[in-house]
């Protein structure tokens, strides 16, 4: 149920408001960074790094690291670049599930991007083989409940069921299945935020 044409075309067409209106991602960025071990990390690929905020909280915390970061989208990879031009971080526009990559990484990391892949589980083995003997994947992502208060809502406006694009997001479930037969070693957390807005059109401009 993934089209990652309009994907591509919705995240560029609207790339110049994104940093407005991603409060929540720029939480779930930090809380990410948090998880992410003291380890020296000195080779590092961003998945879906958007217009760079993950990518500059990366930076942060590993200042001496090479950093290669990924998005499907040319006006969100320009954002980065104007934003992080004096980060020293290698930016590349491409389709991250199917990335030709010629180099090991110590850490891949993506902040609520992979919820948008059309084939998680292929593109995680895809990214096994990217990754040290010793290193480290961590990727936070947004489950099906996402806006479900949005879906009912426009469910009861329009008198039938509706299904937003969260709906086949993937559940905890699906993310151990897909984890389980790569990495030796997985681990999810889960965790639910609550936010409250006066109305609909609150909510939509947030």
């Amino acid at each position: 149920m993934i089209d990652k044409a309009a994907i591509e075309k919705n995240f560029s067409r609207f790339a110049r408001h994104y940093d407005k209106y991603s409060a929540v991602q720029k939480r779930c960025a930090r809380k990410l960074l948090g998880k992410i071990p003291s380890n020296n990390f000195y080779r590092i690929l961003d998945i879906g790094c958007g217009t760079g905020n993950y990518t500059y909280l990366l930076r942060g915390k590993f200042p001496e690291a090479q950093i290669k970061a990924v998005d499907i989208s040319d006006e969100m990879i320009a954002i980065a670049k104007n934003k992080l031009k004096d980060k020293n971080i290698e930016f590349t526009v491409a389709d991250a599930e199917s990335l030709d990559l010629r180099k090991k990484f110590d850490l891949i990391s993506s902040n609520v991007s992979v919820q948008w892949f059309a084939d998680l589980e292929k593109a995680l083995k895809h990214y096994r083989r990217f990754l040290a003997d010793s290193g480290c994947l961590l990727f936070s992502t947004f489950g099906p409940e996402t806006f479900w208060e949005l879906n009912k809502v426009l469910g009861d406006f329009y008198g039938r069921e509706t299904k937003i694009s969260a709906f086949y997001f993937l559940t905890k479930k699906d993310l151990k299945g897909a984890l389980s037969g790569i990495f030796r070693k997985t681990e999810i957390q889960e965790l639910k935020c609550r936010q409250s807005y006066g109305s609909l059109a609150d909510l939509l401009e947030r």
